[in-house]
């Protein structure tokens, strides 16, 4: 059994993070070698941050990696290096190009062999012997036994692109991604990348703050965290009568425990000032930049033939000190049904995902109302229709229209949540109006056409709140 295997990765022009489908390049040939433990990686990228991945990625391997100032797959820079490490492949190995990755699962056998896109070196002492010989790795594998292995050649950025598209096409997810983070799924496992490092930390020091109700995570680098995929669906694909009341009341008992936190006078000012931070001055911020992305101009509109004033005219009006005085509680921060993990077997049934890493700078607790409007939010727009595409948004000058597809069972949840906020006295209003500024908010951060349809359904629940 080949246990040890040569993973070459090059920055010109494909970088090893450079994602394709649901996981970095990288990681589509790691994931074929499932009888490999140790990889010993060369690389002319940021050596600690490709370290930090892969250990997030992939903790059942032993992984080095080696710096070099080349292109690896010259020749003469390849052979010169391959001598530096030979300690490290005194059994059979293989040697892989990340940039043609195999398509399947890649077995060594007892013979020496080679494709297009890898070589399996089984009599490894006859391969050091002819590299101290001078003789070329090329020249060596070109005379194993010829074996075909489908792989993806992504070489070129056209290649790339084209790579790109397939998997697209196998996953027609509507595309969520930001610029500055991303999640990844490597079979078992999920890895959450953030360009800002204070986000990692942060979120981490909250997982162990939320124990019990988000995964575990088993490793935290600088920029990646990563957590073992949680069996069961979403609340979005498990929705049946009474579901969510279990699921807002399990909140109330596992997640907000408001009765819990007994905040001095100081730290109750300091609470007030953090939700001005948060809904105010982030929601200021959020609008100039919506219109510096969008090239739009602040106008009155019609949203599904209701007449919403100018956003500046609803913002204005906005009473900002009411929606300040929130209720401070543990908190997750993003708490949508797709965010929800319904396990039956697991030993609290729910598993939330995706928590946020704090709320206006505190750790510790955040505001009640933040995580009600998102719920209330994800009952308006089910975001597992926008992920499927099961959406249509069309403006025509000031005139907009949006359908989003129905979810099974949404309409009864809605009203499961209507009578939870009443009987736990919870203050209506502002749960809607929170919304209407969470979904503002979100706007900017996404892309064509839903940063659309957020600003003009954001407008139309600011609207029905403020006059009704």
């Amino acid at each position: 059994m080949t246990n040890t295997a040569l993973l070459i990765t090059a920055k010109n022009p494909i970088s090893p993070i450079e994602i394709i489908g649901k996981m970095p390049l990288i990681s589509h040939s790691i994931t074929k070698l499932p009888q490999v433990s140790r990889l010993i990686i060369l690389t002319d990228e940021n050596k600690n941050y490709l370290l930090d991945y892969v250990n997030c990625a992939h903790p059942d391997k032993k992984i080095t990696i080696h710096s070099i100032s080349q292109d690896p797959r010259e020749d003469i820079v390849l052979d010169q290096e391959l001598v530096k490490i030979e300690n490290e492949f005194k059994v059979p190995f293989f040697i892989i190009n990340s940039s043609q990755f195999p398509i399947d699962d890649l077995f060594g056998g007892n013979e020496n062999w080679c494709s297009e896109s890898v070589q399996h070196v089984y009599d490894f002492n006859n391969f050091w012997r002819e590299i101290k010989e001078g003789n070329s790795v090329n020249r060596i594998v070109e005379k194993y036994k010829k074996r075909k292995v489908a792989y993806f050649d992504i070489s070129t950025n056209e290649k790339l692109v084209r790579a790109k598209e397939i998997y697209k096409k196998n996953d027609e997810e509507y595309d969520f991604s930001k610029p500055d983070e991303a999640i990844y799924f490597i079979k078992d496992r999920v890895v959450k990348f953030f360009s800002n490092e204070k986000i990692i930390q942060s979120r981490a020091k909250r997982a162990k703050l939320l124990n019990g109700a988000v995964p575990n995570l088993d490793f935290v680098g600088r920029q990646f965290y990563s957590y073992k995929l949680v069996p069961g669906k979403t609340m979005y694909n498990s929705l049946e009568p009474k579901l969510p009341t279990k699921f807002f009341n399990w909140c109330t008992k596992h997640l907000w425990n408001s009765q819990e936190l007994h905040l001095n006078p100081s730290q109750q000012s300091e609470f007030f000032e953090a939700c001005i931070k948060f809904y105010k001055e982030k929601t200021l911020e959020r609008i100039n930049l919506y219109w510096e992305n969008s090239g739009q101009e602040d106008s009155i509109s019609t949203v599904n033939q209701i007449e919403t004033p100018k956003l500046s005219e609803l913002i204005s009006k906005i009473n900002w000190d009411y929606v300040a005085h929130g209720e401070a509680s543990r908190f997750h921060g993003d708490l949508q049904f797709d965010n929800v993990i319904y396990s039956p077997n697991y030993k609290n049934n729910f598993v939330l995902l995706d928590w946020r890493q704090d709320f206006a700078g505190l750790i510790e607790y955040g505001d009640v109302y933040y995580d009600l409007a998102k719920i209330y939010g994800g009952l308006i727009i089910p975001y597992n229709s926008i992920k499927n595409n099961n959406f249509t948004f069309m403006q025509d000058g000031t005139s907009v229209k949006i359908k989003i597809d129905p979810v099974n069972y949404l309409d009864e949840a809605r009203k499961e949540f209507r009578s939870f906020i009443n009987e736990n006295n919870y203050d209506r209003q502002k749960i809607q109006l929170i919304t209407g500024i969470i979904f503002i908010n979100m706007s900017p951060l996404h892309t064509k056409p839903f940063n659309h349809l957020l600003h003009h359904l954001g407008k139309l629940i600011l609207t029905n709140v403020i006059y009704a």
